[in-house]
């Protein structure tokens, strides 16, 4: 117990050891506080000294790229872009194969179907119109075509693709011809390319209907060539007959089929309304002949012309050869909308009237004459081509809104020159569609409608080798009438004064002051 206690004793601390721990204790907590103190200090230090030697630094640390810096840059986004570009028209152009080798292979087995098997086998055929049609690229057309042209020549921004430029007038006993600038071809021995909206458009106008039967065939050395097919027509519904449309091309080389386009229109419009169209080797010189020309006036194009591939071919000399059916469609519905307010047809007269009517107008070409009194059955004999249907749907083709047909108007400013005779035409065409006392539609056909322009254009060179002078000042005074009558009176304002702004300057003066540098 004794040593228990002994053992107590000596393990419990005096009140002196007590102490010196305390003081130790307090040592090192200031010590602690001290060094914790100088690294505060010496981190404030430095960054007080970093954040010195940093503002210290001038703003323009980064010295400014050089030229020939500047112009490796430009030169690498300019591929960068190109090589975005090209893989962009490939994609395009993949896409566009696929489709096509699709509907031939759709084609070639219901050609299968059809066949007897007594019949001797067939060659491959697709339609004319067999073109690929992308599901995805239902854009409205108007809406692409206003964003296509804010880098392209001054020549295509003058194009607009607005061709829906019928004026909202009610059509006399017709179809509905919406989109008729685009309703592609129609005539005879040529299948007619029905739009979205409306495929009966132009059928009245152009003949041969729809599904005329006429194919491309394939043949082995890579060449094309048209042939009537003894097969029915297809559903307009398939993708075969769908037509060719902007869409189907790259951006570089949509821009030259549009061109190309309003190109074969204003020669259509300014040199001839009927340019040979068989064999169907003569009809594709001439369309190739326009992109040519077109090209030739854009040199820019040419690049773009020179990497399009054969099925491109084909599908740019279908969209050009739009052109055509597309401007005389337009014609034949405005002629046919001018009928009643001009002629008074149907007006208020009953079937017996409207025979008459009709019979006495054709008569020695009166409805070419101005002056005309249906009442009294007289007209101003010396007024040839002075009906106010010319001058109307001239003025509404080609000098009110959209600019399908820019270039022919330009070409007519320039030239201050209207031909008449493709109007006369229309205009003879639409009468007499109510011979009969009642509408009934009349094919517009290469075959009925070239003899009759023949005879009208005979007729005006007749007119002109009888009276020159007239005939001369005839085509100017319809010219200013059309200008007057629209938006481009400014294209009469007198260009050449200003002389009385000048009154007193002493312009030998002006050209010592010139050559001694004090301007």
């Amino acid at each position: 117990m004794a040593a228990t206690r002994a053992k107590s004793t000596s393990s419990t601390p005096t009140p002196a050891s007590k102490g010196t721990g305390a003081t130790k204790s307090k040592k090192n907590t200031a010590t602690t506080a001290a060094a914790s103190a100088t690294k505060r200090t010496t981190r404030k230090s430095a960054a007080s000294s970093s954040s010195k030697s940093t503002s210290s630094k001038p703003n323009n640390a980064i010295a400014p790229l050089s030229q020939k810096e500047l112009a490796t840059l430009k030169a690498l986004e300019a591929r960068r872009k190109a090589a975005a570009q090209q893989e962009e028209d490939e994609a395009i152009q993949q896409k566009t194969q696929a489709m096509l080798a699709a509907e031939e292979a759709d084609n070639s087995d219901e050609e299968d179907d059809d066949q007897d098997e007594d019949s001797p086998p067939k060659k491959k055929q697709r339609s004319l119109s067999n073109t690929p049609v992308s599901n995805n690229m239902d854009e409205d057309e108007l809406t692409f075509s206003q964003t296509l042209y804010q880098n392209a020549p001054e020549i295509l921004q003058e194009l607009d693709h607005d061709h829906s430029d019928v004026d909202p007038i009610p059509n006399n006993g017709g179809d509905d011809s919406a989109n008729e600038d685009e309703g592609g071809e129609g005539h005879e021995g040529f299948e007619k390319m029905p739009t979205e909206e409306n495929d009966q458009v132009g059928d009245d106008v152009f003949g041969g209907g729809k599904g005329n039967g006429l194919v491309v065939e394939d043949e082995e050395d890579g060449k094309s060539f048209l042939h009537m097919s003894q097969k029915r027509p297809r559903s307009p519904r398939t993708p075969s007959s769908q037509k060719v449309k902007e869409e189907h091309f790259t951006p570089s080389t949509r821009l030259l089929a549009i061109a190309a386009k309003s190109h074969l229109r204003k020669d259509i419009a300014i040199n001839n309304p009927f340019p040979p169209i068989t064999p169907i080797n003569v009809r594709d010189e001439y369309i190739w002949k326009i992109i040519h020309e077109t090209v030739q006036q854009n040199p820019a194009m040419a690049p773009h012309l020179k990497s399009m591939e054969k099925y491109e071919h084909t599908l740019l000399t279908t969209f050009v050869w739009y052109g055509r059916g597309g401007l005389l469609n337009a014609i034949a519905t405005k002629a046919r909308q001018q009928i009643s307010g001009t002629f008074g047809i149907p007006g208020s007269l009953d079937e017996d009237g409207i025979i008459q009517q009709v019979k006495w107008l054709l008569e020695g070409g009166k409805f070419k004459f101005g002056g005309l009194d249906f009442e009294k059955k007289t007209y101003d004999r010396n007024s040839p081509f002075g009906n106010s249907i010319i001058t109307d749907i001239i003025r509404m083709q080609w000098f009110a809104k959209g600019k399908a047909d820019s270039p022919a108007f330009h070409a007519m400013v320039k030239e201050k020159k209207i031909y008449e005779t493709c109007i006369i035409l229309t205009v003879e065409n639409a009468l007499k569609e109510w011979a009969s006392g009642v509408y009934q539609p009349i094919h517009f056909s290469d075959d009925t409608a070239r003899g009759r322009y023949i005879y009208h254009q005979d007729s005006w060179k007749f007119l002109v080798e009888k009276s020159p002078t007239w005939a001369k000042m005839k085509q100017g005074s319809l010219y200013t009438t059309i200008i007057k009558q629209g938006k481009n009176s400014f294209l009469l304002e007198n260009s050449g004064g200003g002389e009385e702004d000048f009154q007193g300057v002493d312009f030998e003066e002006l050209e010592r002051m010139a050559v001694a540098g004090q301007i």
